[in-house]
């Protein structure tokens, strides 16, 4: 069985037996004791007249042969480490003996201190003299009550204790008063957190509690911005003042951060605009948005420039309008550019009719935009046949009926050219209809599938999706499939139905297959000239895979295999290769894979220079000139028995270039007879 051990609070010093006066006879012993209690350990400390006794420092002390020097009153402090506490007076008298008769005198002055709130705190004064004695303290020069032993005690101080204190002592012949003793008790901090906020933007009025601020302690919160202040952007020194409500525990705190208030975004867009081959560019014209707190473009010290590459002689087609240049304080700019469409003189649709859905004797209208050289004919199409008189760009029906339901297209011409426009279609709201058809899909085993059927007429609908003609448990347009497996393959078909009638979309069939995944292990390849390079990686993934092969971001034309092979490796062979595998459903590629060619070097004929120095020459076996990062790579070594070799020359040091040759000048090749290059 185990043992439950119960501990108790902490508690200080307390004296349950004061030590007694003692009469004795000159030349015998005495012995003073105190008895007290508290958590232990406790220290003792025996003094005579205030002043501490050397080696009295247990719960007894004993005198032996007494004399009449010993005669006065002691005292002991009882410590421990909660605090301490000092006992009464004692008096040592021998019978016949007369101790001298006089007014007190202050042996040992109170002690000043600084300490924190809640700590404890002891004054105390030694004095001599003839007992008994009266002790009255007083702090800045007020009488404390009840405070009338020979020490002040302070079990929890505050703030308010702080002050001056003095002691006077009295006896029948007289009082002395001790020296000022300085109490100074600073206010404990208290806990007060501040995380400014992440993002705080020019043009947000501050609000304090956004400062996110918080304090255990109760007590008032002040800045030094104030609520409804718009800060310039950048750092923004702010103080927080913290006044407790308790300032006899706590201390007023001051804290400093820097809120960094980031710009304002303002968006600058280039507005689109048109004109024709030959023309001049129109005046080109912008957009500016996003200023706060009341700003407008007063505020900019820089004006966004606007610039298109487009002149009269570009030939037709799509030129961007660019925004660069703004500027302003407490804002950056955003840049969106617009496009200058430069139409060709034969006609070219910028906007196609869409779809019109009124209701039946309703005004509807179709309203493309056609861009050509002048002078420009119309003329509209209606379910294959042309409409008599209808021969302006914008088509306006007054009044829809059944007969105008169906597809319309324009055809624009001029002597340049013919353009005819996408189909648009005239549909009654009421009736469901399936404005696109779905093509049949691909999807990758485990991953999320979903597909909306674009549909119009009236609302409420009724959705019926079938699976393989199995209805399914989904009432709405989309068919989404959360984690797509093999089973969830097949023919899919939606009906709609509402009060007016129904519509049903054309099967289509849903292809899940896993995607495809590919890894290479090999590392980076070193190949020599005109070896071969082969690399081959490992791929999975359901068939047909299809396999494209890239150097340095480049398609290689011909690699369409895993396995890529070149049969003898050139210099610019040299790159980082990438193989991209993909089927029906997804794409996945391999990490890039260094591949470096090394092309050595040939030496030429040497030569015997006047100097004594030998002349090697010497260059790349492709007979390309070698640059500074392939000289780099190169080492001379020289050996007189083709076994001992010692480096002459690396990293190309002393080497030269000449007409793409290569030379090293050996200044001592009496010592060598063989040579040899490495290219590292």
């Amino acid at each position: 069985m185990g043992q439950l051990y119960l501990s108790e609070a902490a508690r200080p010093p307390a004296i349950t037996q004061q030590p007694q006066n003692q009469t004795v006879a000159a030349g015998t012993n005495v012995v003073f004791s105190v008895t007290a209690t508290g958590t232990a350990p406790l220290s003792y400390q025996w003094r005579k007249g205030g002043v501490t006794i050397p080696g009295a420092t247990n719960a007894t002390w004993s005198l032996t042969n007494v004399q009449a020097a010993w005669l006065g009153s002691y005292t002991v402090v009882i410590t421990n480490s909660i605090g301490s506490v000092t006992s009464s007076v004692a008096t040592l008298s021998i019978p016949g003996v007369t101790p001298v008769q006089s007014a007190p005198i202050v042996t040992a002055q109170p002690q000043g201190l600084s300490t924190v709130a809640q700590s404890p705190a002891t004054l105390m004064v030694g004095v001599e003299g003839t007992a008994p004695f009266a002790f009255q303290w007083f702090k800045d020069g007020v009488s404390l009550p009840a405070q009338m032993g020979i020490s002040l005690q302070f079990v929890s101080l505050n703030t308010f204790d702080s002050g001056n204190y003095s002691v006077v002592v009295a006896n029948q012949y007289g009082s002395a008063t001790s020296a000022v003793a300085r109490l100074e008790v600073e206010g404990l901090d208290p806990q007060v957190t501040w995380s400014l906020p992440v993002t705080f933007r020019y043009g947000q009025a501050l609000i304090t509690n956004q400062l996110n601020v918080q304090a255990v302690q109760p007590g008032a919160i002040q800045f030094s911005e104030t609520n409804g202040t718009v800060l310039p952007s950048g750092p923004t020194p702010i103080q927080l003042i913290f006044t407790p409500d308790n300032s006899a525990l706590y201390a007023t705190v001051v804290l400093s951060n820097t809120l960094d208030v980031l710009p304002a975004t303002l968006t600058a867009t280039a507005r689109n605009n048109v004109r024709l081959v030959g023309e001049n560019n129109p005046p080109l014209t912008i957009d500016i948005s996003g200023f706060v707190n009341g700003d407008s473009t007063n505020v900019l010290t820089s004006f966004p420039v606007m610039a298109t590459m487009a002149t009269p002689a570009s030939p037709a087609g799509s030129y961007p309008i660019t925004v660069t240049g703004g500027s302003a304080s407490n804002y950056v700019f955003e840049y969106f550019a617009g496009v200058l469409i430069v139409g060709a003189n034969e006609p070219s649709f910028l906007a196609q009719p869409t779809n019109q859905h009124p209701l039946p004797g309703t005004q509807t209208e179709f309203r493309p935009l056609v861009t050509g050289k002048p002078p420009l004919f119309f003329h509209w199409v209606h379910n294959g046949h042309s409409l008599v008189g209808e021969t302006n760009e914008t088509l306006i029906i007054s009044s829809v009926g059944l007969s105008n339901l169906g597809w319309y297209e324009l055809i624009a011409s001029n002597s340049f050219g013919v353009a005819t426009s996408q189909r648009a279609t005239i549909t009654f709201p009421g009736l469901p209809a399936i404005i696109i058809n779905p093509e049949d899909q691909f999807a990758a085993v485990g991953t999320r599938f979903e597909y909306e059927v674009v549909h119009s007429g009236t609302p409420p609908f009724s959705f019926l999706w079938t699976h393989n003609l199995m209805q399914l448990p989904i009432n709405g347009p989309s068919l989404i499939i959360t984690n797509a497996q093999p089973n969830h393959a097949g023919f899919y078909q939606l009906s709609i139905a509402n009060g007016e009638g129904f519509a049903q979309t054309r099967s289509f069939q849903l292809t899940i297959a896993n995607s495809p995944q590919v890894s290479y292990s090999g590392g980076a390849l070193v190949v020599i000239y005109e070896k071969p390079i082969n690399i081959q990686p490992v791929a999975q993934g359901d068939t047909p895979l299809h396999f494209r092969w890239y150097r340095d971001g480049q398609l290689l034309a011909g690699q369409t295999n895993l396995l890529l092979s070149i049969p003898s490796a050139a210099r610019n062979d040299s790159g980082n290769y990438l193989v991209e595998v993909s089927n029906q459903v997804a794409v996945a590629s391999a990490d890039l894979i260094p591949v470096r060619v090394i092309v050595p070097q040939r030496f030429d004929q040497p030569a015997q220079l006047g100097n004594g120095a030998f002349r090697l020459k010497f260059g790349s076996e492709d007979n390309i000139n070698v640059g500074d990062a392939e000289l780099s790579n190169l080492i001379i070594e020289a050996s007189r028995d083709f076994t001992n070799w010692r480096v002459i020359s690396s990293n190309g040091g002393g080497m030269t270039r000449t007409n793409g040759q290569l030379r090293f000048d050996d200044p001592d090749p009496g010592s060598r007879r063989y040579y040899r290059i490495i290219t590292r």
